[in-house]
């Protein structure tokens, strides 16, 4: 069995359980990175998991996009050894 390790849009959003759509928007404000290589890692689909709860709980996301570009917030916790463990 092959381990994938890095994820089309397409890919990351059915892992994910979302839309293409939010996938792409949550990457254009920057809460989720491709990079250089235009593709999304294993933690990238757990932070579009978690975005996509804090959106449904009510956060407004351009606020969310505004404290992790600051540096006021971070989500990278998520990209933790071990974390993966919490994933479905």
């Amino acid at each position: 069995m092959e381990f994938v390790s890095d994820f089309s849009l397409e890919e990351t959003a059915a892992r994910a359980g979302v839309p293409v759509e939010s996938v792409s928007r949550f990457a254009r404000l920057g809460l989720v990175d491709t990079g250089e290589s235009g593709r999304f890692s294993a933690a990238d689909v757990r932070k579009v998991e978690v975005v996509q709860f804090l959106e449904r709980a009510g956060l407004p996301l351009d606020g969310l996009a505004v404290l992790i570009q600051s540096g006021a917030l971070s989500l990278d916790f998520i990209e933790a050894a071990g974390y993966d463990v919490f994933a479905p």
